[in-house]
């Protein structure tokens, strides 16, 4: 699962497991420290997370030696290396960013995945679903046995957000 516990178990925080390149996406660096690095989703590199305002400020007491301090995420000593704004949630409510491992994401692929990128200027939703749908076509073909019965979507990012009803397997 992807929840961090606070210090007393009492309250859970979401953990978004999101690759670098994340942070580029949505144009916010961090207020302290650094966001994540493509380096550190090396199978081989230290644990590290990105925390959010609000729990630096709950639960860390906005300590500015936050950035380096380990704290524990999964049972896994992990050191913060970066505090995003005030407000910053991105997917959702998330207060907790760490590094995807795409080597362990392949053995235990949640049931509904999230890709978050942005339009090339000019082009629309229906020519990104195309070209996903030629992909996920293709990748059908060569791995039968895991990818017969995904289907990708693109959608807005409110969409994605606020799911229409009925819609419950959409990907990004």
């Amino acid at each position: 699962r992807n929840v961090a516990w606070d210090r007393n178990g009492a309250e859970p925080i979401i953990v978004a497991d999101v690759s670098a390149s994340m942070f580029a996406t949505t144009r916010v660096a961090a207020l302290v420290g650094r966001t994540l690095l493509a380096s550190d989703e090396r199978p081989d590199a230290e644990p590290v997370i990105v925390i959010g305002y609000e729990l630096w400020q709950n639960k860390l007491g906005g300590s500015q030696d936050v950035v380096g301090r380990v704290i524990r995420v999964s049972g896994t000593p992990t050191r913060i290396v970066g505090v995003m704004p005030r407000g910053y949630g991105f997917p959702r409510r998330h207060g907790l960013w760490r590094p995807l491992h795409l080597e362990n994401f392949a053995e235990a692929m949640p049931a509904m995945t999230y890709a978050v990128g942005r339009l090339a200027p000019g082009r629309s939703l229906e020519e990104a679903n195309s070209e996903l749908g030629a992909i996920g076509a293709s990748m059908a073909t060569m791995f039968p046995e895991t990818h017969r019965h995904l289907r990708a979507q693109v959608v807005s990012l409110p969409q994605a957000v606020w799911p229409i009803p009925g819609e419950t397997s959409i990907v990004l």
